[in-house]
């Protein structure tokens, strides 16, 4: 009778030694949720007279972790001994990093970015205001270039020498400046061609 018994005995050690050799994760289950099936077949396996030593258990868990614990697993690996922790200790450290999606996902909701795409920093009021700067100045410049000859050659000699003395006279005595003949040739130039840029 009692070689029957041993007979039973191994062949459901057999069984629960593929169980806890085969656990994974499974879709959507929790932490403690594992450890639970993990701990229930470990103590299956000592009671059928087949333990297994609790360093092994520990390195069994890390290794079938799921996927989203992958990070931690590889610093718990990394920086602990190993050979120090229990089952409990992964268990708690596993649950602290689940609980954690769900604040980091609210706070993304909230708005809180650290960074921006390129179409989102396009559109900030700080990039439109430089752009507008920019847009401005450019058309100035270009204006200048591309304008200055002509029109100087357009306004007579006279109005040219007026006005540079009008000009450094208004400075001089800290005055405003005056519109100019020169100034009055350039500007309605520029504002043509602003309207025309946009």
């Amino acid at each position: 009778m009692r070689i029957g018994m041993d007979r039973v005995r191994k062949a459901n050690a057999q069984r629960v030694r593929r169980e806890y050799e085969a656990i994974a994760f499974k879709d959507g289950e929790g932490v403690d949720d594992f450890a639970m099936r993990l701990n229930g077949l470990v103590s299956q396996l000592a009671t059928l007279g087949d333990p297994e030593p609790a360093n092994k258990v520990v390195e069994k868990y890390l290794r079938v972790a799921s996927s989203r614990f992958y990070q931690l697993v590889l610093s718990i690996e990394t920086l602990l001994d190993v050979s120090t922790l229990s089952v409990e200790d992964i268990t708690g450290r596993l649950k602290m990093a689940e609980n954690k999606p769900a604040e980091i996902t609210k706070a993304s909701d909230s708005g809180e970015k650290l960074y921006l795409t390129a179409e989102e920093w396009m559109t900030t009021p700080v990039c439109l205001r430089e752009a507008r700067k920019r847009r401005t100045t450019d058309l100035l410049d270009n204006a200048l270039e591309h304008n200055l000859t002509a029109t100087v050659a357009a306004v007579p000699r006279s109005a040219r020498g007026r006005s540079r003395r009008s000009a450094s006279s208004a400075t001089a005595s800290g005055g405003h400046r005056t519109r100019t003949p020169l100034m009055r040739a350039l500007i309605p130039n520029v504002r043509t061609d602003q309207t025309h840029a946009k």
